[in-house]
Parts: C-alpha cells; structure tokens; sequence
C-alpha cells in the first residue's frame, strides 16, 4: 500500500540534497545542516508567527567543500544563543575522511581534516552534550574515536562487518 503525504514545508535547492541534520540538541534545536555535492548550508528554521504552522527557512552560512559530503553531524556547541554565536558541525566527505566546520557566523570560519578512514565513511556523531569526543565508522571495519579539543585519534576499534552507525 502506497501512502502520499504532501510536505508541511518544502525548502527549494538548486542541486541534489545529501544528508538534511536538525540539531538534537534544544539550544540550537532551530538550525538545519543540510549537505549539497560541493558544499554544506546551515539554515535557521523558526516559525513565522505564534500558531501559524508556516515555518520560515533562512540561510545562515554555506561552505564550499573539496570533497562530496556524505554524513553531517551537530556539535553540541552549536548555538545562535550564545555571543559569539557558534556553528559548529562534523561532515564526512567521500574522500573517506571527517572534517570539522566551525564558524561564529562573523569573521571566522575555520575547516579542519580530523582524520581519515581507509574507506568509506557511513555515521559520525558527537558524544552527549560535551562534544569533547567524536566517533566515526566505515567500510574500512573501523569505529575510531578522536578528541574534538586536540583533534587526535584517541581509539580505533576494528569491526567484524562495516560500521553503520556511531
């Protein structure tokens, strides 16, 4: 049996979506990472006016990526609350490798390589509401574990089967 529901609210792209990431976390529980084939976009998604359903889209920041991203993941310190507000963001990219976008949405943008898998890279995730730890998996039979402070790999675990999910 085949179910059609129409979309409450549709966002318009000029090319091909990847992966689309609410943050889970309440503070920045507004903020859409949604991931093209060149680059990556942050949208803030609120509603228009008390009661009304329609939710309004604005595009925060974009950044162009030499790789192809594949899987997002927020940062639990990623917030609009704060001064300076914070974007913060892991992306794993078909170059097999894991980077880290962070930018205060003013004069700093930073992308950083973390690390790289031997193959390709399925689920990244940060840990609790520290994001002090990020972890990876892959089609290497890998789950690694680095350090979002130091930028380090801290664990590598090998698996019997590619890693999934993290």
């Amino acid at each position: 049996m085949e179910v059609n529901v129409a979309p409450c609210h549709s966002l318009k792209t000029r090319c091909q979506v990847l992966d689309v990431q609410f943050s889970p976390f309440e503070w920045s529980s507004s903020l859409l990472a949604v991931a093209f084939p060149a680059s990556v976009a942050v949208y803030s998604v609120a509603a228009k006016e008390e009661g009304d359903g329609i939710e309004e889209c604005t595009l925060l920041k974009e950044w162009h990526v030499a790789s192809e991203p594949i899987c997002l993941a927020w940062s639990p310190s990623a917030t609009l609350r704060a001064n300076p507000k914070c974007l913060q963001l892991s992306v794993a990219t078909a170059a097999n490798s894991v980077m880290e976008i962070t930018s205060d949405l003013c004069d700093s943008d930073v992308i950083q390589d973390i690390l790289s898998h031997k193959d390709f890279v399925n689920s990244i995730s940060y840990n609790g509401e520290t994001g002090n730890l990020v972890a990876s998996s892959g089609d290497d039979l890998t789950a690694r574990v680095w350090s979002s402070g130091t930028r380090s790999q801290i664990a590598k675990f090998l698996l019997t089967s590619p890693g999934k999910h993290v």
